[in-house]
């Protein structure tokens, strides 16, 4: 039901404090506030091909805009706004076009300015990508044991500061890398609900409303 998790598999917290968790087995995302009050969901209707698929892993930019990595052999990444209006799906045949390769995406993040970060598990490489203009930058990683190299990337994060994170599963590390951007995007503060006093009374009804 509403506000209930199940294989919850990814996590991100907004400027905000809205908490937004990727749930696998509901192929949804819900959205609770910092104090664990349920907000609302989105991304699954049981209407078209557009609806999540075993989301795993999610990412915010600077407008609060919800990109997450869908799971499976035809993997994707599909782009919501922070109120769930989804903005753009981009999948295998997409990113294959754009890389000039046969992608199969094991991690992703966002940095502020809406950049994706991917790791591909066929080259073992980490890639930059600007998805607004369909623009591949600087992929860097190799296969092996070293360092720069790796032989299973799962997660990816970056911050702030341009500082990327990479964890490597099988070889039991974490590489740091000072990225080339540096300067991001403020946050956009938006209103959000907080948990006030709580009322026990007897209700013969409820109403939600939901402010647009």
């Amino acid at each position: 039901g509403a506000g209930e998790l199940k294989e919850p598999r990814g996590i991100a917290v907004s400027v905000n404090n809205k908490i937004y968790v990727a749930e696998k087995a509901n192929s949804r995302i819900s959205v609770f506030n910092d104090q664990g009050l349920f907000l609302y969901h989105f991304g699954h209707h049981d209407t078209d091909s557009s609806d999540l698929n075993k989301p795993q892993q999610i990412a915010l930019d600077a407008q609060e805009n919800v990109y997450v990595l869908e799971s499976g052999e035809n993997f994707r990444i599909s782009i919501y706004s922070y109120n769930g209006i989804l903005i753009k799906q981009l999948n295998r045949k997409q990113f294959n076009s754009s890389f000039k390769s046969s992608l199969d995406i094991s991690a992703m993040t966002v940095d502020l300015n809406g950049k994706l970060y991917l790791s591909d598990v066929n080259a073992m490489q980490i890639f930059t990508f600007d998805w607004e203009h369909n623009k591949v930058i600087s992929p860097f990683g190799s296969l092996g044991q070293s360092r720069g190299q790796y032989r299973n990337i799962s997660q990816l994060s970056i911050n702030n500061r341009g500082q990327l994170a990479v964890l490597d599963n099988k070889n039991k590390k974490i590489e740091i890398y000072q990225m080339d951007d540096t300067s991001f995007d403020t946050p956009v503060k938006t209103n959000t609900l907080k948990l006030g006093n709580i009322l026990n009374i007897k209700c013969e009804s409820v109403q939600r409303y939901i402010n647009e």
